[in-house]
């Protein structure tokens, strides 16, 4: 339990390091590209947008499991449940082929319309086939 509540801390650290950088480098970013088009200039503000609310939404989580006993224990229980680890294990088993395949039909599909579209989508689809093999050497060392 001691365990989980210092991953919590530094998760916790870790987003409240976000939650300070994301707009730090959208200020930098706008101040470096001012010559930048509005899609660019929008489409930043909006991932950075999202970057910061769902830090927020994670520290939030954190900082009130670390202050609730009764919700840390029940979070824990959730976390380390063998179903729920189970369940993660076969969603990321199963979400592989999925993604890689359908990125690879995206590609081939946009390859008739836009020639950069479909170099983006497949250097995506070797990305995340670089990932997954990366991990698994990993973890064929690791256990």
């Amino acid at each position: 339990m001691e365990d989980f509540r210092k991953k919590l801390k530094i998760r916790s650290t870790v987003l409240l390091i976000i939650c300070c950088l994301a707009p730090a480098l959208y200020i930098a970013l706008r101040l470096i590209t001012k010559g930048a088009s509005d899609f660019a200039q929008g489409l930043s503000m909006g991932l950075l947008t999202s970057i910061e609310v769902c830090s927020i939404i994670g520290l939030v989580e954190a900082l009130v499991l670390l202050r609730n006993e009764k919700s840390l224990k029940e979070k824990y229980i959730a976390v380390t449940d063998e179903r729920n680890k189970a369940i993660e294990k076969e969603t990321a088993l199963k979400f592989l082929p999925v993604s890689t395949y359908g990125i690879g039909f995206a590609a081939v599909a946009a390859g008739f319309f836009d020639i950069k579209i479909c170099i983006t989508l497949t250097a995506v689809m070797l990305f995340n086939l670089l990932v997954f093999l990366a991990l698994k050497a990993y973890y064929m060392k690791k256990m």
